[in-house]
């Protein structure tokens, strides 16, 4: 669901900024704004993957320790806060390469954002549940 929510938001900050021409070209052909974009594709991909890693191990207890076990529990947690520190920051980075446009309900971004922010503080905020 958050990667879902930081993809979605990265969708509109691509079409955004391929649309939007500042200084003779568009805002994504700038280098910060390609930097902007490669990290956010950075952040969406290795949430994803360790989020993925981390179900496939919880699917597999034979192979990895129960679900119940505290190392998984922090597994689990840590996905869980990758994923939705990594959809905030990438809300963050949307707003910035969108400026006013970002917080405007009619490019959703500012939904993404608050609903990651939400699922980020879930279950007492990032610190809660991580145990190594």
């Amino acid at each position: 669901m958050v990667i879902g929510s930081a993809r979605a938001i990265f969708d509109e900050v691509l079409h955004y900024t391929g649309e939007r021409v500042v200084a003779g070209k568009s805002i994504r052909n700038h280098s910060m704004g390609m930097a902007m974009l490669a990290d956010m594709a950075i952040g969406i991909e290795t949430a994803k993957a360790y989020y993925l890693q981390v179900a496939y191990m919880l699917d597999h207890p034979d192979h990895y320790e129960e679900v119940s076990s505290s190392t998984m529990l922090s597994r689990a947690s840590i996905a869980k806060v990758y994923a939705t520190d990594t959809t905030v920051n990438i809300a963050n980075k949307a707003m910035e390469l969108m400026g006013s446009y970002g917080y405007m309900k009619n490019y959703h971004v500012e939904k993404y954002w608050r609903d990651s922010k939400e699922i980020q503080l879930w279950l007492g905020g990032p610190s809660l549940g991580v145990w190594i």
